[in-house]
């Protein structure tokens, strides 16, 4: 229906703009007095130094626009087609069914629940497509080496939350990790030139002893673990989600809501452990 669709392309506009702002505030280049080594760097595709995650974040994203698109297309089945001014309530069709009587009530109802739902599947759909683009057109990539810790973008690490490095000269990487988090990379740097990567390792090595060589995601039992979990999680919410296809109720637009916001749920979830 028109209403709904114009619902859902405001949230979209919104998301993108909010996703956009977001990750191009965190690349803005930050100042630096005293800087040790600063340089600018096109960051690499996360397929190039973790190929796990890369299609861990592929999936996922692609799960939950698909869940997005599903849940818009059922609001939608409430009217004739998509740019219809109609708009039929389920639960008011259901009642007139039972008791012979339409109740004004039910219709506002609908409308009060298929309104945000529109929203929701457009806002994530908006934030979804802001994150590629955005990583294309905002670069490069301001990047500081101080005396207290590194600057990438706007976002200082301090030496003190760092808890080890590495550096891969044959693909001109290096990789920090969190104290807080020391499985998961932190920050991956990718210097313009050899001579600005060993300028970078050294200074790097000067703070706290680093690991020197090519370093690949392995697959242990942990991560495929979380793949296997993962995996089927994300076919059981698909399953449930074409499966209520076809139904066109209030209750459907719900569940499909309660999907989407738990599988991004989940993905935060995991990414801190």
């Amino acid at each position: 229906m028109l209403w709904v669709n114009l619902v859902a392309l405001a949230a979209a506009v919104a998301g993108f703009v909010k996703g956009w702002a977001v990750i191009r505030k965190m690349r803005l280049p930050a100042r630096a007095e005293g800087a040790l080594l600063s340089w600018e760097e096109n960051p690499p595709s996360v397929f190039r130094y973790d190929g796990y995650s890369g299609a861990a974040i592929t999936v996922h994203a692609l799960a939950v626009a698909l869940l997005s698109l599903v849940l818009l297309e059922a609001v939608n089945r409430a009217a004739p087609h998509p740019w219809s001014l109609e708009f039929q309530s389920p639960s008011g069709r259901w009642l007139e069914s039972v008791v012979g009587s339409e109740d004004p009530q039910m219709h506002y109802l609908s409308v009060l629940a298929g309104g945000p739902a529109a929203g929701i599947a457009g806002y994530i759909l908006g934030a979804l497509l802001s994150f590629p683009i955005v990583r294309w057109r905002v670069r490069p990539i301001r990047v500081h080496i101080v005396s207290t810790g590194l600057i990438y973008g706007s976002t200082h690490s301090p030496w003190s939350e760092i808890g080890h490095w590495y550096a891969d000269p044959g693909r001109r990487l290096i990789g920090l990790f969190a104290k807080a988090r020391p499985r998961m990379l932190s920050v991956i740097l990718r210097p313009p030139a050899p001579e600005v990567f060993a300028a970078a390792e050294g200074h790097l090595q000067a703070q706290m002893p680093g690991e020197r060589g090519p370093r690949r995601a392995t697959w242990d039992r942990r991560r495929a673990m979380f793949a296997l979990a993962g995996l089927g999680g994300i076919a059981v919410l698909l399953l449930i989600a074409f499966w209520t296809r076809s139904y066109v109720a209030e209750w459907v637009w719900l569940l499909l809501g309660i999907e989407i916001v738990a599988l991004e749920r989940a993905a935060q979830l995991l990414a801190t452990v």
